[in-house]
């Protein structure tokens, strides 16, 4: 079968070497980027400014929905390690279901506590997902760019902060506070 190509126009960013001929234009190694040839063909008439303007926006924008999605996938790596806990919720609330006369009390209940716990995972596997990927990018960027870097830097102590807060946030399992001088745990032993 036939093909046809509705282009008007043509506008070539490559080698053009002897006799008219173009090919594809050597590009030379560099820090974090490999050799190669380069040729891109428009389908539209543009000057010189404008195709490079083309180049450059469509490759920043694809960069950034790199960026974007790197952080999203360490957050959900996380969050994938911690759902356990979730799902161990989720089965004692099943469970709790089962119980006769009052099962359905204690399975709403068990649901939102599920929910609640649902949340905390996801506020801690959010501060230490991003965190990671942060750290990752500002290590690359204290190189390339040491102020862009260090504010990186900076993000991810505070995310570190914000889930160790979090952390402190939740009683520990038998200690109850009594006062502010004195700890004392269930069997009335005293921990300070």
């Amino acid at each position: 079968s036939l093909k046809r190509n509705g282009a008007t126009h043509a506008s070539v960013f490559a080698n053009s070497g002897t006799g008219g001929i173009t090919q594809q234009q050597p590009t030379k190694s560099s820090w974090g980027c490999s050799s190669g040839d380069f040729a891109e063909v428009f389908e539209e008439r543009k000057t010189k400014a404008e195709a490079i303007r083309s180049l450059e926006f469509s490759n920043y924008a694809g960069l950034w929905v790199l960026r974007i999605l790197g952080v999203l996938l360490s957050w959900a790596a996380v969050f994938c390690c911690m759902y356990p806990i979730i799902a161990a919720f989720d089965i004692i609330g099943d469970y709790l279901g089962e119980v006769p006369c009052v099962g359905c009390i204690l399975k709403m209940i068990a649901d939102i506590v599920e929910t609640l716990v649902r949340i905390v995972v996801c506020c801690m596997s959010c501060s230490f997902g991003c965190s990671c990927a942060f750290f990752v990018i500002a290590v690359v960027w204290v190189v390339m760019r040491p102020t862009v870097g260090i504010i990186l830097l900076i993000i991810v102590v505070v995310l570190t902060v914000g889930a160790v807060v979090l952390m402190k946030l939740v009683p520990k399992k038998g200690v109850q506070v009594k006062d502010d001088d004195q700890v004392k745990d269930d069997d009335g032993a005293d921990q300070s």
